[in-house]
């Protein structure tokens, strides 16, 4: 079982995002704002991070870094969570370390091909088998 970090301050959309992924069968712990994310990383290291680009109070280069900080986690797969146009989307990800990026709302989808492109063979195939309906 994938365990993700889901840091978004949108209610609507960190509980979209946790029921995607959970629905796909891996554990989520929502974190609703930045301040708590060095607390949930104190306490656990998840297998992937989803992390909104709109975060009030701390930038996304600097959230990243922040997680990418200790060299345990320097390989922590971080994805952006962006409603911006593609092309502005993948710019902010590579310019702030971040591993990927998906539109938001995630779909199951874009969960599944994030997570396939992100995470080691081993963790990408730990799903279940819910047919899609999108």
């Amino acid at each position: 079982m994938i365990t993700a970090f889901v840091v978004d301050d949108d209610p609507f959309a960190l509980k979209l995002t946790r029921l995607i992924l959970e629905r796909e069968g891996h554990r989520v712990i929502p974190i609703p704002d930045w301040s708590a994310v060095s607390v949930a990383l104190a306490c656990q290291t998840p297998n992937v991070m989803f992390v909104d680009v709109n975060m009030p109070g701390l930038s996304e280069d600097r959230l990243v870094e922040i997680i990418k900080s200790r060299g345990e986690r320097k390989d922590l797969p971080v994805v952006l969570l962006s409603d911006l146009p593609e092309e502005n989307s993948r710019d902010r990800a590579d310019q702030c370390g971040a591993d990927d990026w998906a539109r938001k709302p995630l779909t199951r989808a874009s969960a599944r091909a994030t997570l396939s492109k992100v995470l080691p063979r081993d963790f990408s195939n730990e799903t279940t088998a819910i047919p899609s309906r999108e």
